[in-house]
């Protein structure tokens, strides 16, 4: 949030979703791993020490919250989702179109699952109860458990935060 002083009041965790209007440098955060998924637009990545990379709609860039990162649009404004964890937690993020059942969190889903419908909708069954997420909308899961998920068309961000 605007005026927020992270070495005063940090987090653990955070997700975001952001649009992108301009080419330019990523906000650092010293303490922070970032994973950057697009969900609409093409954006070229620059994050020192790796190679560039070029983001469509679910294409997921992870690096640190320390080094150097440019983002350049390649055609027009970029939508973004974005995750960001304490070093020393692991997490993953991933962006799917989703058409069918799949299940998620199945082996080790981790201490937090985040399910964030980007478009469309989708039934998410588990730990016994059935949701109906919407576009722009997510269910958090703590701790996270083998579940379903299952839509016509929907575009989801999928996320798995360990913490131990």
């Amino acid at each position: 949030p605007a005026g927020a002083d992270f070495a005063k009041d940090p987090f653990l965790w955070r997700v975001s979703r952001a649009r992108i209007e301009e080419s330019g440098p990523f906000s650092l955060f010293p303490g922070y791993d970032r994973w950057l998924g697009v969900i609409s637009g093409v954006l070229e990545v620059r994050i020192q020490g790796q190679p560039r990379a070029i983001l469509d709609p679910n294409g997921v860039v992870h690096f640190s919250g320390e080094v150097s990162a440019t983002g350049q649009l390649q055609s027009g404004p970029v939508e973004d989702f974005n995750l960001m964890i304490r070093k020393g937690a692991r997490a993953t993020l991933e962006m799917h179109s989703l058409r069918g059942w799949r299940s998620l969190f199945d082996d080790d889903g981790g201490s937090v699952g985040l399910i964030h419908v980007v478009s469309g909708e989708c039934r998410v069954n588990g730990q016994g109860q059935d949701y109906q997420v919407r576009g722009g909308q997510s269910l958090l899961m703590e701790p996270a458990r083998p579940c379903g998920i299952e839509s016509a068309n929907a575009r989801v961000a999928i996320v798995s935060i360990y913490l131990s």
